[in-house]
């Protein structure tokens, strides 16, 4: 209940009584921005606008355009009595989890998505890097195509990036990451559930129900199984509740189910080798594209009947 009470009183500052201030000014007579004195200037403006039209014209093909149009009031220096700097929050535990959560929710949700872009048709080279491997073992994570790496550091970096700023600028620049031994401490927690055993032969599974939330080291195991009924199914990595809201998911019990791994005895071989792990997957996705690229039917010679 504390919490709750600490993030309303955070709401209600930074967002409900800025609002309600500019709304509750309109009443205020003492000051410029009273509702009676905006109607009045309005009133002026317009007849203003009236007299330039009739006499010697107006550029502006509109009275709103005459007042400026939305160049000059959506303006972010005339939104500053209610955007502007922030006041400055003290320090405290509670901001700091809410912000690591929100990190470890904004990471795990690009890390969903960005994983089902590469099982599409024409990244899927790239990831076959990572599902070739024929045995599951902790190292086993970190077999990533440096095209996937990338992508995974530019997208996470962007999205961690935007929240980020928004959070620091709602706060007033106060805020910081709540740590435990110098990590962020979700990751320390969800790393701490067996998370090595995602990538082993190590049958966990934390059942149906929790695996609608939390993603288990077996349903990861299904995730790189080679039975099509397996295919496409748990891109999560940390949380399945991804996989639940958008239809992926795949949930299990406590009994192991018979599992091989691999993407295919040929490309197992192809993909067992540190140049082809590399090379190939630029060879195959370029030799992909030509093949879908539009080409020209050759035209038989017409024999001359002349």
């Amino acid at each position: 209940m504390d919490t709750l009470a600490h993030l309303f009183a955070y709401v209600q500052q930074w967002l409900l009584t800025p609002i309600w201030h500019c709304l509750t000014g309109l009443l205020d007579f003492n000051g410029r921005l009273g509702l009676p004195f905006l109607l009045i200037s309005g009133l002026i403006a317009y007849l203003l606008y009236r007299v330039h039209r009739h006499q010697q014209g107006t550029a502006a093909g509109s009275f709103a355009g005459f007042l400026g149009g939305r160049a000059i009031w959506l303006h972010p220096s005339a939104l500053t009595r209610l955007w502007g700097e922030r006041p400055r929050l003290a320090e405290a535990s509670w901001l700091m989890m809410l912000y690591g959560l929100g990190v470890f929710l904004v990471s795990d949700f690009v890390h969903y998505w960005l994983h089902r872009v590469f099982h599409s048709r024409w990244l899927w080279e790239f990831h076959k890097v990572h599902h070739s491997a024929t045995v599951l073992v902790p190292p086993t994570a970190s077999r990533i195509h440096l095209v996937e790496k990338l992508a995974e550091n530019l997208l996470k970096g962007s999205a961690l990036a935007l929240y980020s700023g928004a959070f620091y600028w709602l706060c007033g620049g106060s805020v910081r990451p709540y740590t435990l031994f110098g990590v962020g401490y979700l990751v320390l927690i969800f790393n701490s559930l067996a998370a090595n055993l995602r990538h082993s032969h190590i049958w966990l599974s934390f059942g149906p129900r929790l695996e609608h939330i939390f993603n288990s080291p077996a349903q990861h195991q299904i995730h790189h199984s080679r039975d099509p009924r397996h295919f496409n199914h748990n891109f999560g990595i940390n949380l399945s509740l991804w996989d639940w809201w958008f239809g992926t998911l795949y949930v299990t019990n406590h009994q192991p189910e018979s599992l091989t791994f691999g993407v295919g005895p040929k490309d197992n071989v192809r993909y067992s080798r540190l140049g082809a792990l590399i090379l190939r997957p630029f060879l195959v996705t370029a030799r992909k594209l030509w093949h879908a690229l539009p080409h020209p039917r050759s035209r038989k010679p017409q024999p001359d009947l002349r």
